[in-house]
Formats: C-alpha cells, sequence, structure tokens
C-alpha cells in the first residue's frame, strides 16, 4: 500500500477540482510519469505548491499545464516534482487515481480530453459571470 501525503490546494487552474481541496501525493520515480498524471511540484520564487497535469516528459523535466489554463507552464525540473497526484479530497469524498492498467489509462485519457475543454469553458463563465454582475 502507497502512503500517501496530504497537501491543501487552492486556486482554479485545475476546475472542476474547485479549491479548496486536498491531493493526497505519492512518491514515484520520475521515469515512471507519463502525459495525463497530475503531479505536485514547488515552484516560484516564494515556494509554492501546485497541482498540474502532465503534458509532456523531457529529458530532465516534465512540462505541466492547469487544465483550465491555455499555456503550458514553464518546465519544472525532476527535483521540485513531490510526487504523482494518488487521490483527491473534495469535501467528503474521496477519488481515487489509479497508477497503473487500463483505469489508469482510462483517466489519464478522460483527464487529457477534459484540459481540451476545460481553457474555453473557464473563459465562457467568466463572460456569463461578469454579464450578470451588472458592470
Amino acid at each position: 500500500m502507497t502512503t500517501l501525503v496530504w497537501h491543501d490546494v487552492r486556486g482554479r487552474s485545475m476546475w472542476p477540482l474547485e479549491a479548496p481541496l486536498q491531493a493526497g501525493v505519492a512518491v514515484v520515480a520520475t521515469n515512471d510519469l507519463q502525459p495525463g498524471d497530475i503531479v505536485a511540484f514547488i515552484a516560484g520564487h516564494a515556494p509554492v505548491l501546485w497541482v498540474h497535469r502532465v503534458v509532456r516528459v523531457e529529458f530532465d523535466a516534465v512540462i505541466t499545464r492547469g487544465d483550465t489554463n491555455g499555456y503550458d507552464d514553464p518546465p519544472v525540473p525532476f527535483s521540485a516534482i513531490l510526487g504523482r497526484v494518488a487521490a483527491v479530497r473534495w469535501g467528503p469524498w474521496t477519488l481515487p487515481l489509479a497508477d497503473r492498467g487500463p483505469l489508469a489509462r482510462w483517466q489519464r485519457r478522460a483527464g487529457q480530453a477534459w484540459a481540451q475543454l476545460a481553457p474555453g469553458l473557464r473563459r465562457r463563465f467568466a463572460r456569463q459571470k461578469t454579464r450578470g454582475s451588472g458592470t
């Protein structure tokens, strides 16, 4: 059984997994990371925890993107990666994320498909919210 380290996550880049939520992170070998995985990493001048989806794996880094962002993040060095998100706690619910096998492949594909749709939906909802606010 894999031990998970739970981290509080904030932000909207992985909507609909809207904050606040907790991500259960499992330590994994970097050569086990695949496009579609969700990883936790530390980035920025003031170290901040990020949880984004792997777009591609390079020689010494991964390229990630928040599902609702329209752009890739700068390369994340392997040394900054805490691990793969293996479960998400959202209120009273815990959603496990598979790491191997057919379910894992399905979850990665579903996540990648969502990541293609989400930026446009986020923009659309933002426009509707602006119109509905009376401003």
